[in-house]
């Protein structure tokens, strides 16, 4: 795993090719100032592109939002559904 920036982590998976994870760092989690019962994540979309520098996830919180940038070009091809469920498992 290695820090993309401030806000993104990025994880190589070896085991399924060339699959990167991608997820908010706990520094930005905290700045945000997410709770189990105020957090909102929206994700980018299956099979969408995703393009250095440009948003695939948007993170609200009570302090403000935050647009998460890809570090890398690639194709989404699963979204955590459980955080989308469950924003506040980021707190």
């Amino acid at each position: 795993m290695f820090r993309a920036g401030r806000s993104v982590w990025a994880a190589m998976r070896p085991a399924a090719g060339a699959t990167v994870r991608l997820g908010i760092t706990a520094e930005k989690v905290a700045e945000l100032g997410l709770t189990r019962a105020s957090a909102f994540v929206d994700l980018a979309a299956l099979e969408s592109i995703t393009l250095p520098g440009r948003p695939f996830a948007m993170v609200e919180g009570p302090s403000g939002i935050a647009q998460l940038e890809s570090p890398l070009a690639g194709l989404v091809t699963a979204r955590n559904l459980e955080l989308m469920d469950d924003p506040g498992r980021l707190a």
